[in-house]
């Protein structure tokens, strides 16, 4: 007797594989598309790295055309649009270092030119260390730009969420312990 395959299985089985290529692909595509800043940001620098795609102006697509509707507007946030900040702390604190202020400076500067404009900052660290630790960190850090946004920049807490992601999403995947992915990130809400 010969074995039959179920195809409800090759189903399931082939819907997994797909979910996982997926899912894979698009935490690959999250990391590529966060602008990380060496130094501190111009306003014209964050809208540039928050518009849609990345520059330009807003534009509309209808099919193979292409119509920007206003040239002299400043290029507007895009929803999920992302930069990251080399925020410095004191050795396993949340305490923000003063030369990391002007960073947060600048991303207030642009929320006061922007009053609609709302972010989720999400706090980022290297696999080093404990991870449950990490995640309890990078909470705090998180927590603690957000508070140095509210109280020292008078920017409205309602338009400012916090989370902490430990080690979870490294920006160079090929060495998790680099610098770089110890990193504070503004991800746009609206």
């Amino acid at each position: 007797m010969r074995n039959r395959i179920d195809p409800r299985s090759v189903s399931m089985w082939f819907g997994a594989f797909l979910a996982i290529c997926l899912g894979l692909a698009a935490g690959g595509a999250r990391a590529e598309e966060v602008k990380i800043f060496s130094s501190p940001p111009s306003i014209e620098e964050l809208e540039k790295a928050l518009s849609a795609g990345g520059g330009g102006k807003p534009k509309f697509k209808t099919r193979s055309i292409v119509i920007d509707d206003d040239p002299s507007r400043p290029p507007q946030a895009a929803q999920g649009a992302v930069v990251g900040f080399p925020i410095n702390f004191d050795l396993g604190s949340a305490s923000i270092k003063e030369d990391s202020l002007g960073y947060l400076d600048a991303i207030a500067n642009l929320m006061r030119k922007n009053t609609a404009l709302r972010f989720l900052v999400e706090g980022h660290t290297d696999i080093t260390g404990n991870p449950g630790r990490n995640v309890e960190l990078s909470k705090a850090r998180a927590a603690s730009v957000r508070n140095y946004l509210i109280s020292r920049q008078g920017i409205t807490k309602s338009r400012l969420e916090s989370v902490g992601k430990g080690s979870s999403e490294p920006i160079n995947r090929n060495d998790p312990a680099a610098g770089e992915n110890r990193r504070v990130q503004f991800r746009v809400l609206g």
